[in-house]
This record gives C-alpha cells, structure tokens and sequence, in this order.
C-alpha cells in the first residue's frame, strides 16, 4: 500500500504544527522522530509506517490541512523507553523531540526542539544494558594516511583512542574486536568499509561533519600531546553533546591506547579461544570469563572481561597482580569479608553517568548511598592487605542518609522524596498538610455522627478530588439542611462535596503542590552535591573494580588449585601438568594434565595423532594459561614457568567466511598470513590442521613450507598439529623443531585415547579406527583398512613425493569386484533392519483427591484459633540432605494475631547462595542458634494440636514430618489447611494462586522486600485465611471439614495435584484405551492442558504399561520428601519407573531444588534402589524433545515464548540461565551419562530393562488397509442398529461441549473459531438446500453428489467463492423485518448466523448509528476512551482506525497472545493502567452479557447498550447500572454524572 510521503507535502497548505514537524524532521533525517503531543509521542509520514511495522502499531492517518490524510502512529509517552529500546535494537536511531514551553505560556503553537538522539551506542538506560560489558561508540578520522579512533561509553564515562595504519581490513577488525556498537564518520567517508560493518556486523553508521564543540572537555584531553588524537575526540565529543543535548561532565581523562602495551591479538583468536564467548552458542557459558568471573560488582565484571582481552606485558604490573592475589589467598578471611562488603556495591560508573545527563532519580542516589555505607569497611580490609587506600565519602553519605527517603518513589513529581528535618520550610508545609488531613479523617466519624449514616466515606481520587460517599439505599437519609452537594453518581453509591470539604481540599492540594515542587528543588541540589563529586566517584570505581577482579581471580585459584606462574626473560615455556581451565571445569570425567617444554632454542612444536584425541585441547590450553597469566591470574598447573609474549595468532578449526565469501582454504592461507607476517620472536602461534583445506599434497607442501618459513624466519613458539604424518620427518633437518604425539593403545583392532602428550610422532593416524567409533558400517571400515594396507605398502613420504600433484590409489582389485562390494554396502545403508514401534503418549496425572485440608475435623470456621506457619529451608528435598532454617508463625482467632514464634535454625551447614539471595538468611544469622530438632519439639509444643494453615502446605509440612521422624518425636497428627489449594478452588476465576498474587487480591498489606521470610510469609498468609474464611462464611460453610465440600466431582480434574505420566500400548486393546486416555485428556478432563484422573486411568490401563515419566513425575518428586512404604506405595502404582540423564535435569540445580550434582545423582540412586525394592522395573530414558543436540535452540524459542492464556513455561524461569539438551541420545551416550551408577547397572537400566519394555509389547497394525477409499468415521446411533449423519453429530458436539464451557451465549473469538473449524459443512449445507429448492424430487444419492461437487469447486476457486456462496444463503434465509425483530427471531438467526460469521469480509462492517458523534463529544470533553473487544487484534485495530481515524483512543485491544479474553477482567486492568484512572472514575458501555459480566469482574461501571445482536434480557441478567437504546442517552448520562 502506498502512503503519502513527506516530499509530497505542500507546506503552504499545512497546518502550523505539522509544519514545525517538518522543520524539525528536516534536520533529522536519518532519525525516526518522536514527536510530543500532549501524552503521547506521534510518528508520521516514513517514520509512522516504519514505527507501525517495527514496533506492531496501528498504522492510522491525521488531517493535516491537506485532502489526503499523512500516516501516524503514537505510542504513551510514560512507555516510551521500550519502544525506544525495540527500535535501538534493530539498528534504528531515535530523536526524542519535546515542548520546549509552557503550554500555558505559549503564544500560537508551543515551541519543540529534539532533546536527546538515542541510538545503540548513546543508550543510557540501565535497564537494557549488559552490566557486564561496556557500550562502546567510536568516531573514526581518515587522516588520508592513518585512522584516528576515539570511543567512548557514556553511560560508564570512559575514552579512549588511538591512532591506526591507513588499512580498511585492520580498521574493521578494531571495530569488531572492541565491540563497538556504533560508528560516527563523516560523509565522505570510505562506503565500502561503512556498508560491511553494516550489513556483515550490525554496527550502526552515523554521518556527521561538525568538529565544534559548545562547552569546554578540555578535561577529556588535557593530559594528551598528540594533535591528531585531540582532534579525533573532540570529534567524538561533538556528536555526543549535539546528540545528547545534556551535560557530559562525567567524561574522564582519555586512555591513549598503546598496542605495545598489551599482549595483541586479532578478533578471530579471540573467538577461537572463547575468550569472552563460546563458538557454539556464542554466550558467555563455558568461556574463559564465565570461568574466571566471580566478581561483585559490575564494574568488576567489566574490567574482568577488558583484562582477558586485553592482557599485559608489563612484569611488574602482572607481579603486582600475583602478590594481591597471593596475599588474598592467605588472607582468606579478609578476602571473604571483603567480597561480601563489595556485594554491596552498585555500579558507581553507570550511576555517576546518571548523575551527570541528570536522570538519576532518588532511588539511583540510595544505591549510591548504600554503596558508600560499605566504604569504611572495605577501607579497613585495604590497609591490612597493604593496597591502596580509598576516599570514604563519609560527608556525602551523611547529606544522602538524612535527605532521601529509604522507599522514595522512582519518580521525582510524586513527593515523598526528602526526609523530615532535613529543609525547616519542608517541614512547616508537611505540618499544614497533615493538620488538613487529620480534619479530613475526623470528618467521616463526625458525618456519620450528624447523618446517622453508618456506611458513609470520605474518600479521594486525583480526578474528583475529596468527596462525601454514600450508598444508594442510604440517599434517602440525607437532608437539605447537611448542605451537601451531588457530584458524581455511581452504579452502587452517591458521591457528595461540602463547602467545607472544599475548602480544606484546596488546602491540601495547595500545600501538596508546593511540598511536591519543593522537594524537586531539594532533590535537584543534592543531585548537583554529587555531580561534583564524580571524578572522585569514578577514581573509587576504579579502585574498587580493581580488588573486586583481584578477588574474583583469588577465588577461582582456591577453588580449582591455580598456582603463581613464575615470568622469565629466557623464552623458556616449562608447564606441569597443565591443565585446560575450562575443559577441566565441564568435564564429567578427570582431565588428564599434560606437560610442555620449550627450551629458549625450541620454536616449534609439531603435534600429531588421531582426531578426537586433546591435539586442540592441548594447544588451546597452552594459550589460555598464557593468556591468563599475563592478566595476572594463577594458571591451572602444578607448575608453570612462561616468557611473555607479545602477540598471539590461532588458526583453529575449518570454517568458511559465509559473510566475506572466502573458503575455507582461503581464510586458513590469509590468517597463516597474518601470523607470518605479524609474529616476532616473542609471539606464540597455534596452527591447528593447517592446510587441509585443498588435494593432499598441495596442503602437505604448504604446511611443510610455512612451519620451514616460521622455523627460520620468524622464530616465535609455535605449536604446529597435523595428519600429514610425513611432516615428523623435517625434525631431522630442522634444529629448533621437536616431534611430540597424543598417545592412543590399539587392543583387538580398538582404540582407547589417552590424551597424553609423549615425545617423538605418532606412529600411525588411526583414522579408521576414529570412523569405527563413529560407527560406520563395518564392511565400509573393513575396506578401508584394506586400501590403507596397500597404500602403505607404496612406502610414501615427503620425500619421494616432491614431485606428485595428486595420489594414485593402485587397489589391485578388479573394478566389478570393487563394485559389487559397494553396492552391498548401499543396498544395507539404504535397507537398514525394521524396528517394532511402540505407541504411546505423555500426558498429565491428576490425583483425584484434592487435600485442602488433611485430617479434617469438626471445629468451627469462625471462633477457631488457627496457627499459621511458614518455613525456610536450604533446599527443596526435605527427604534428602536439606532441612529447616526458620519456623515463623502466629496464632489467629476472628482475625486477631494472639500469639507469634519465630525461631532461626542452624542447619550445622553452609546455607546455599541461592537461598541466601532469596531469604536473606545467611550463616551468621543461624550461626549458635538451637538446632533443627529442639526447634521443631518448641514448635510443636507452642502449636499445642491446633489447626495448622500454610500456603503450600504440602512443603511445609513435609520438612515438619521429616523433622519429626529422624528425631522420634511422634506422629504429625494436626489438622491441616492449604491457602494454595483453598484460593484455587475458591478463587478460580483467577490464573495466579501465589502468596503474592493472594495479599494483593485479598487487599493485605504487603512488603515484597520483605517477602520469603517464614515470620512475615505466616503473618500474610493469616490475614488472607481470614479474609477467605469470611468469604466461606458468607456462603453457608461452617465447619472445617465443610471445605472438602467445596470441589464438585466434575471439577476435581482442575484442582487435583498433577504429575507427568507416560503410556505404552502393548497390543490393539491397549491402543484402543490409549485412544480413549487421549480423547478423555483433551475433552472431558481438559484442563490448561490435557489430563486424566487417576481413578479413570486405572479403569483404562488393560493393555497399556505406564510409565512415571520426567522430572514432573510424581516418583520423582515424592521421592524428594517421601521414603520407605510410603514411597514403595506410590512406585506400585507404575509399571515401570523411569530415571533421565543428569543433564535433563540440570535446571533444577540453576533453580536451587537440588544443591549440586552429588546430590542429584544420590536422588537417581535413590529412585532405583526404592523402585528395585518394589519389584518393578527401572528404564533410563532421555525425554526426548529434539533429534540433534544443536536443535536446542529452537526448543529455547519456544521456551521462551508465552504460554498460550498467560503464564510461561517452566523452563523460562529467570534462574535458570541454561535449558537442558534433550535430544536423542545414542547408548553409547546414555551409558556414559549414567557411567556414575557403575558399567554394570547403567548398561541393565539403558539396555537390558529397554529391551525388556520392548519384548512386553505386540506388533500392533494401527493404519488400517482401505485399499484407498477414504472414509469418514461411522457413528452409531442410541438404538445402536442404525448410522448417524457425522458432520451433524460433530457440529452438535462441538457446539454442545463449547456451551458447556463458555455458556449458551459464546464469546465470538471461540464462535469464530468453530466456524473456520466447520465452514466446510456449513457451505455443504447450502448447496443441499439452494439444490433441493430448484429441484424437489431430486433423490438423496443425487443431492449429496451435486452438493459435494459444488462444495469441491468452491474450495479450489478460493476463499472468496466460498463466502458468495454463504452470502446467497443468507439473503435468501436471514432477513428479518424490523416488526419481526422479536427475541426469538434474533436468537434463532444469531445461532443459525454466527458460525457463517468468519466468511464475511470485516470491512462490511459498520458503527451503529450515533456512535462518531458520541466518540467525538466525549473525546472534545477530555475523557479518554478506549476499546475491549474480543475481535482479533488486527481486526479490532482495523475496524477502529478506518471508521474512527480522528479519535484518540488511550488503548485499542482486541484478543492478545497470553491475555485473556473477556470475561476476564485483565483487558479492563490493562486499561487502567495506561489511562492511570481509579475503578470508579470509569463507564464499560457493552452490548452483551459477557461485556456486562466482564465489567462486574472488574468492579467498573457497566452501561448495556440494546441495538447490538444480543436481547435485552440477556444485558438484565448481569444488573448493569445502566440500560441504554441510544448513543445519545449514553451522552447525557455522562454529562449529568461529571
């Protein structure tokens, strides 16, 4: 579709406002302009329709003062900064233009300028930036004979620059390899270079020619001599203050980068190293830094990851590093103490940066204050250590402690920002205001007292101020002579204001404004205070993020036995078992460490033997612990004695340049090259397979050439690895050349690699016995050795070969012999043996009976004193290894607390971190307390065989029976009652049961803070049972045993506790159970997802076995808190259990359920010792959800995608960082992931008990041979002689199972739904009829032939051939005349009608009459509309836009992915959360009982409008508060209520 572009414009026609756009967009061309009107930012023109497509807006159209309406598109000002994030993120920039003026004091149009252009080098806002990596832009000079490169991050502060050789492919490389995200040029600039960082790597270009700076950075540059790099900053520092509009005061000195500094090298040995990210999934897991990176702060992080990349030559520097460390490792107490003082610590580069473009507000300045709280302790650890001491900002700390408040708003106009005391006149208007509402308070008693109206509020909102509110059966109690005065009329009160009342509201409102705006003022100065301080801030910054990576390295050494490398001068490398640090981390088994010896006369190392034997790892582990070392980090050795080197080169791995077009040839050769000609004697290199990109012996010449060229030209360490077994030869002629191998045993014609390096080559490749560990076939592998048997034969080496272009393979075997071996071994790949197919599903348990209370007694509801707990634990196993750190508790009666216990547990362990983030409990805290068992007999005893209340109770109460029972301490016998389940059954109508969602729900105070501690979680969770049991109460239950009562049986399949399950058919009645299981599952017991109950699954399991399933199993979860019979009892139910690969399971570590490895393993041995007990069978199998380890990715995508209805999957938690690999894994792997168990045990529970499933199931033919006559399924009728007509029991069954479900009036997303569903029918019905009506006698076999050819054509001739054909239908059978608009005309055409519904065009559609004229009243009254509509998204924004274009609406919402429909209220909250507006200030106008019904479910308003498609007595159902018949009635309501 075409839209009028900004060129076309007449700007003589325009209006004043869109031509200040224009001129403003003028400037701003490669920007996309956020445009401030009133609340919101407009795009328009090229900006709107990109905006609309980028960021999934209505497109819509604004007059202009022209005929044509220009595009725009808008978004709320107050969510700006996601939308602003999107479009950065997809390499847009985005100038944010505002009003400059007062509206107030504008004469003619508000005057706008731009005040910031954000582009993905200038973000700012922490929220989207990684805290762990800096955000670079760069300003490139083309001086004509060299680059001058400035970069900066603004959000830390920090500048650098340098100056490079005129060389576009070493300039691209700088860019990449300090990840700049954003590149400044001038126009003229080189556009080769410009379009491939670009297009290849993303990096977003900015043209700009200024060099002129406003204000004086001369502190960015003083200390700097060089002219060309002054200019090339302020070159940088122009386009930040033009883009940026603000102060860069928090810009510091320049770092000139000095290459000879640091130990060099290129983008791609970074990558092939995995420096920073690993090459596979290019994340920061299992790289070098992930490793290393234990740091505190975030500035640590940074500084870490610009050490790896970035590591140094300076000895002196590196020893500094080495004695920190050391003195931290004995020091270790100290050491611990000071990283729990830097956990403390925020990140003070990106706050100052804050504090500078003065966006900080006042919970940025805590953080700073909470950060300087830390400081005189830190101080103190920094002395005894003998570092450097810091500023301890004692003064700041003491202004920000006595004027911010501790829970100050995000927002800076709100209030509540400086403390009492702090300003006199703060004070005295504070004082006003609360004497004012006081008065306010005292008046409802006194009302109350004068009227005699007990119910009667004073209340307040932001739009209609104070006001008197009273109930509508209470009115009539109000007399003249009260002076009071109706101001607004709501559906269940009246609200009333006295002149009294007014006077006190103006009052207040006036002493509210001016603390508000004094408090800015305050606010301001103190921010300024600390601007001040800023490059004191950023010296600590640097100090502290410079102890923190000290510490971090001090750690990792500890704890993987890292030792001190000594530095020599000699070129001497002497290595004891070294060990790659990474590798060594993620391996299951023991590494194996290898030596490495270089003399200062050795150059090169020339490795060989088979693949898959450590050559790479070998190699890259060399690099890594040089690299390491020269950071200043311990290495993993037990010795290790290295020169320093000055660069290093890899080439590592064969891959084509995709982006660049290169070989994989090609770029070995460029970056052999690059080595060659960059090394020196001090460089270390690393060619891994060098030259196996072209014919054997080009590459064999190739290799032997270039390690003779290095060997006597170059002379830096080199470690050479090859095939080419020929090569070993050239350590006879080549002095500094020395032959060493990865040692590997032969045994029976099998290999067994050792990954040891031994001296002197390897004696053979043994590469086939690398192809039969891949498992080719064996003929292919008995060949092979037979060609490899002759070809050795020929005794070829390097040196009688010089001369050989290609090999010559002499077979000696006649070619139809040869032939004919191939073709069998075709004929067995392409025919490989049949397997047996096992059928089977997954599928959800539910347990049929619901506990909402275990033990249930007689006892009252009301008048019972309950006691309600809550527990904090070290883990989730209460079975296992965990127990209990705090019992909290209170006893409550009729909603008073009589009684508190709280008690601190020490578990006589170390508390996980995990749970240490989530409680804040942490060992010092339990450190002397009582143990676990004295605790609980206290508990107990306080608890005195009361009822028991816990949210989750099922947790709880299983660490208190486990408590119980390793101690004797007796039978747990106390009534128990579960919030959770009670709020799922009693509060159905909602998605979330947690404890947060509940004190929110049930309207308690709440301090997320303060959250997941058992003293408080009890103290919440009692007010919610209160405010429950009064809800029960309400609804005739009495006694505690009355709440069993509360789940009909047709309903027990929504409650029920779930587990995962699995069944196998084991012969053809199994499969037809199966089928049942499954169509029961997605029917009658769906539920969120399919499920069955327990009680119908044991009716249906002839034929099937069933399995226990995954990690949502119920084995594999009772077995967590359940042991014993107990335990045995659940395992019989189960024909096989199942354990899965500690990989599957993984998360649960990331997620805390489990505290390590060792204690997952010792939970899988525990499920097979308990299941072997049992008598039953135990499997491993692999929960399989993709076939290739590499298809994880798209699992993760829809991981992370939101879960049809709300909510997220499982696995998209925010701890867990990493999703489990579950694709099929070979046996061999199986038997390596459970190699823990023993050989033994592992081969029976992968192989043999497989196979045991395997031979317990039939060949079961499931696809029944029809000999290609396709049919539809036959339905018997109830006499069970005679066939149903299909199609007409399907659509009755389906329209009777949705009425079931949604009621007879169908919400139109599941009505249109079963139309697309059934159209076919639909449309085969009317041809019938129309062919029936044109001829009568036509006999049945012939009109269902006609009728399903008519059909046939219309679906080949398309959609639109099918909804003429309804349309013709319609015409002929729907018209009703408006005197027949009975009831019972209109429900039996709406039911006739609505599954044709889907096949009409939207755009027939129209407003009922009045509706644009109402619209455009309330909207020139200032009232803000929106719209709630069950119609897709798209559909409800087309409809919308194209008949209302000049309407404002504040939301459009149609059906959104993961929201629910109406009657859910979410669509209605989601409304007032962008039109910030109470309940009561809002009119829901619908025309159906679901609008009526969602209104009531969200407390609103509701006005039932009666010209829609549904009766009036449907609307009257619902009792809305107004019933109209015109658009015009609905005008006046509004007006006499405002």
């Amino acid at each position: 579709m075409k839209y009028m572009t900004r060129e076309e414009v007449d700007r003589n026609k325009i209006t004043p406002m869109m031509k200040q756009y224009l001129e403003i967009k003028d400037e701003n061309l490669d920007n996309i302009l956020f445009f401030r009107l009133g609340d919101f930012y407009e795009m328009f023109f090229d900006d709107a329709v990109t905006a609309s497509r980028e960021l999934e807006l209505t497109l819509t159209g604004k007059s202009c003062g022209l005929e044509e309406r220009v595009p725009m598109c808008g978004i709320p000002y107050h969510a700006a900064n996601i939308y602003i994030e999107k479009l950065v993120d997809k390499g847009y920039k985005v100038a944010i233009c505002e009003q400059t003026e007062d509206p107030k004091n504008a004469k003619g149009i508000v005057k706008r300028d731009i005040v910031q252009i954000i582009s993905s080098g200038t973000r700012m806002n922490s929220e989207f930036l990684d805290e762990g990596s800096n955000n670079f832009i760069g300003a490139i000079l083309d001086l004509k004979y060299s680059y001058v490169i400035s970069y900066a991050d603004i959000s830390t502060g920090e500048v650098y620059s340098f100056i490079k050789e005129r060389d576009n492919d070493l300039l691209i490389n700088e860019v990449l390899e300090r990840n700049i995200k954003e590149v400044v040029v001038n126009t003229d600039f080189d556009k080769i270079v410009l379009d491939t960082l670009k297009r290849n790597y993303n990096v977003t270009i900015s043209l700009y020619n200024n060099k002129n700076l406003i204000n004086d950075y001369s502190n960015v540059y003083k200390d700097i001599k060089d002219d060309r790099i002054i200019e090339g900053i302020k070159y940088l520092l122009s386009y930040l203050e033009n883009t940026q509009k603000r102060s860069l005061s928090h810009l510091q000195s320049a770092i000139i980068v000095k290459e000879d500094s640091f130990l060099r090298m290129n983008i791609h040995t970074k990558r092939n190293l995995e420096l920073t990210e690993n090459i596979r999934t290019k994340e920061k897991k299992y790289s070098l830094l992930w490793l290393l990176d234990k740091t505190k702060t975030a500035m640590g992080s940074r500084k870490l990851k610009n050490y790896i990349l970035n590591p140094i030559i300076d000895k002196e520097k590196i020893e500094h590093r080495y004695d920190i460390i050391d003195t931290l490792m004995k020091e270790f107490i100290l050491k611990d103490e000071l990283r729990e003082y830097l956990n403390d610590v925020y990140d003070l580069d990106r706050l100052a940066g804050k504090v500078a473009f003065g966006s900080a507000n006042a919970r940025d300045l805590l953080q700073l204050k909470n950060s300087l709280k830390v400081l005189p302790n830190i101080n103190e650890i920094l002395k005894k250590i003998n570092y450097k001491s810091i500023n301890e900002f004692r003064d700041l700390y003491d202004l920000l402690e006595k004027s911010i408040y501790e829970d100050a708003p995000i927002t800076l106009k709100e209030g509540y920002l400086i403390k009492e005391g702090y300003n006199s006149e703060l004070d005295e208007l504070k004082s006003s205001r609360k004497g004012n509402k006081d008065f306010v308070s005292k008046l409802e008693q006194e009302e109350r007292d004068r009227t005699g109206i007990k119910t009667l509020k004073v209340g307040y909102n932001r739009i209609f101020g104070y006001y008197i509110e009273v109930s509508k059966g209470a009115c009539k109690d109000i007399k003249e002579e009260y002076g009071y005065e109706r101001k607004q009329t709501l559906a269940n009160c009246e609200r009333f204001i006295t002149p009294l009342l007014k006077e006190k509201e103006a009052l207040i409102l006036g002493a509210e404004e001016k603390i508000i705006n004094l408090e800015y003022d305050l606010f301001i100065e103190i921010r300024n205070i600390v601007k001040s301080k800023i490059p004191y801030i950023q010296d600590l910054s640097h100090t502290i993020s410079e102890i923190d990576v000290l510490s971090s390295l001090a750690v990792v050494a500890e704890e993987n036995n890292y030792v001190r490398p000594k530095l020599n001068n000699d070129n001497v490398i002497d290595i004891v078992e070294g060990r790659h640090p990474v590798v060594e981390k993620v391996l299951t088994g023991e590494f194996v460490s290898n030596d490495v010896k270089m003399d200062k006369d050795d150059t090169i190392l020339l490795i060989t033997g088979p693949n898959m034997s450590g050559k790479s790892t070998y190699m890259r582990e060399m690099a890594i612990i040089a690299i390491m070392a020269q950071i200043g980090s311990f290495v993993p050795a037990k010795e290790a004695n290295l020169p320093i080197f000055d660069k290093i080169f890899t080439r590592i791995g064969a891959s084509d340049d995709l982006v660049s077009g290169e070989s994989t040839f090609m770029v070995e050769m460029m970056e052999a090259n690059s080595a060659i000609e960059g090394a020196t004697k001090n460089s270390l290199i690393l060619f891994d397979e060098l030259g196996r990109g072209t014919s054997t012996y080009d590459g064999m010449s190739l290799a032997a050439a270039i390690i003779e060229y290095i060997h006597d030209k170059v002379g830096a360490k080199t470690f050479f690895s090859t095939h080419y077994h020929e090569l070993t030869d050239l350590e006879k002629h080549h002095k500094h050349l020395k032959n060493v191998h990865v040692s590997a045993k032969e045994e029976n014609g099998n290999i067994t690699f050792l990954h040891k390096i031994m001296s002197g080559p390897a004696d053979k490749s043994y590469g086939v016995h690398v192809a039969k560990l891949a498992k080719l076939p064996d003929e292919l592998i008995k060949r092979a050795e037979e060609i490899l048997s002759k070809y050795e034969k020929n005794g070829n080496n390097i040196k009688n070969t010089e001369t050989s272009t290609q090999i010559s393979f002499d077979l000696e075997e006649p070619k139809e012999e040869l032939e004919k071996k191939l073709e069998e071994i075709n004929l067995k790949i392409q025919n490989p043996p049949i397997f047996k197919g096992l059928y089977g599903t997954e599928l959800t348990l539910v347990d049929d009976t619901v506990n909402i209370v275990v033990r249930p007694s007689d006892l009252p509801l009301s008048e019972t004193t309950y006691v309600v707990f809550d527990t904090e634990t070290t883990g989730f196993n209460a079975a296992g290894e965990d127990q209990m750190i705090e019992i909290g508790a209170v006893k409550i009666c009729d909603g008073n607390i009589i009684d508190r216990f709280d008690e601190l547990i020490d578990p006589k362990r170390h508390i996980p971190d995990k749970i240490t983030e989530l409680t804040c409990i942490t060992d010092e805290m339990v450190k002397g307390k009582d143990d676990e068992e004295t605790v609980t007999k206290r508990f107990l005893k306080w608890a005195d065989g009361l009822p028991m209340v816990a949210h989750n109770a099922k947790f709880d109460i299983s660490f208190i029976e486990m408590s119980m029972k390793k101690y004797n301490l007796g039978e747990f016998k106390n009534t128990v009652i579960d919030t959770l389940e009670l709020s799922r059954t009693l509060d159905q109508g909602f998605a979330r049961h947690s404890l947060s969602a509940l004190v929110k729900r049930y309207d308690v105070p709440w301090d997320e803070d303060a959250h997941h501690r058992a003293d408080y979680d009890a103290e919440g969770t009692a007010y919610v049972f209160h405010k429950m049991l009064q809800k029960l109460i309400a609804q005739n239950f009495k006694k505690i045993s009355d709440l069993d009562n509360l789940i009909s049986k047709d309903e027990i399949h929504k409650f029920g506790r779930t587990f995962h399950f699995n069944a196998i058919a084991i012969n053809k009645k199994g499969l037809k159970n199966l089928f049942k299981i499954i169509s029961l599952a997605n029917t009658v017991y769906l539920y969120k997802t399919p499920r069955i109950l327990r009680s119908k699954l044991e009716e249906l399991r002839e034929g099937l076995l069933i399995g226990s399933g995954c990690y949502e199993s119920e084995v594999f979860i009772q077995a967590r808190s359940k042991e014993g019979q107990e335990l045995t009892n659940i395992i019989n139910f189960y024909d096989y259990v199942e354990v899965q690969p500690k990989e599957v399971y993984n998360h649960l570590i990331q997620t805390g359920d489990f505290s390590g490895e060792l204690e997952l393993e010792n939970h899988i041995k525990k499920i097979i010792e308990e299941t072997k007990s049992a008598g039953k069978i135990i499997v491993a199998t692999g929960d399989v959800h993709h076939f290739d380890r590499e298809d994880k990715i798209y699992r993760q995508i829809i991981v992370n995608q939101k879960v049809p209805g709300g909510g997220r999957h499982p696995l998209a938690k925010n701890s867990i960082k990493e999703i489990p690999s579950q694709h099929f894994r070979t046996t061999e792997e199986m038997l390596e992931d459970f190699s823990f168990l023993g050989h033994d045990l592992a081969y029976e529970i992968v192989v043999e008990n497989t196979n045991k499933i395997l031979d317990m199931s039939e060949e079961i033919e499931v696809i029944i041979d029809t000999g290609g006559i396709p049919f539809s399924p036959r339905v018997k009728s109830d006499d069970g002689k005679s066939y149903l007509d299909c199609p007409r029991v399907v659509t009755d069954l389906v329209y009777s199972k949705a009425a079931d479900w949604y009621g007879e009036n169908l919400p139109y997303n599941i009505e249109e739904r079963i139309a697309k569903e059934l159209y076919g029918d639909i449309v085969y019905k009317c041809w019938k009829e129309q062919i029936k009506e044109k001829n009568p006698d036509i006999d049945e076999e012939n009109l269902n032939k006609e009728a399903f050819l008519n059909l046939h054509r219309n679906i080949l001739e398309g959609f639109d051939s099918v909804k003429e054909t309804i349309k013709n239908y319609l015409n002929n059978h729907w018209n009703i005349e408006d005197g027949e608009k009975t009831e019972e005309n209109v429900l039996r055409v709406r039911k006739e009608f609505i599954p044709y519904y889907d096949v009409h065009n939207a755009d027939d559609s129209h407003p009922y009459p009045g509706i644009s004229e109402l619209l455009s009243y309330l909207q020139s009254e200032g009232i803000q509309l929106a719209v709630a509509s069950n119609k897709y998204q798209a559909a409800t924004e087309k409809l919308i836009a194209y008949y209302f274009p000049e309407i404002r609406f504040t939301a459009v919402f149609g059906q959104r992915e993961g929201v629910n429909v109406k009657p859910d209220p979410a669509v209605v909250f989601d409304i007032l959360k962008l039109a910030d507006v109470e309940k009561e200030d809002v009119l829901y106008v619908g025309d159906s009982g679901v609008d009526m019904q969602t209104a009531a479910n969200a407390n609103v308003t509701a006005c039932g409008v009666t010209w829609g498609f549904r009766p009036r007595t449907e609307l009257e159902k619902f009792n809305p508060a107004y019933i109209v018949d015109s658009a015009k009635e609905i005008e006046k309501l509004i007006s006499s209520t405002c």
